[in-house]
């Protein structure tokens, strides 16, 4: 039998390997259920790219900082692993 302890550790560890928290910010997080819902991953990887202002000597682009191509794949297949952070983070 399992003792609840050891079937938490497992259920933590088995939620960290496969669904994995996405930390972002709530405007992050908006833009990203926004495009979600209006067009495909693709698209909207592709504004995320262009966004990157500082490629053309223009302020820096605030707008998913720290976040991975992976991570946002991850929150876009499972929104609900996006967990909310402050935005001076």
């Amino acid at each position: 039998t399992f003792l609840p302890e050891r079937l938490d550790e497992i259920l933590k560890n088995l939620k960290q390997e496969y669904a994995p928290t996405v930390e972002m910010t709530k405007n992050d997080r908006d833009i990203l259920l926004y495009n979600l819902s209006n067009y495909s991953f693709d698209v909207f990887l592709v504004s995320v790219a262009i966004s990157d202002k500082e490629k053309f000597g223009l302020p820096k682009n605030k707008e998913f900082e720290g976040v991975s191509i992976d991570q946002l794949m991850q929150a876009w297949l499972h929104p609900e692993t996006i967990k909310i952070i402050d935005e001076e983070k």
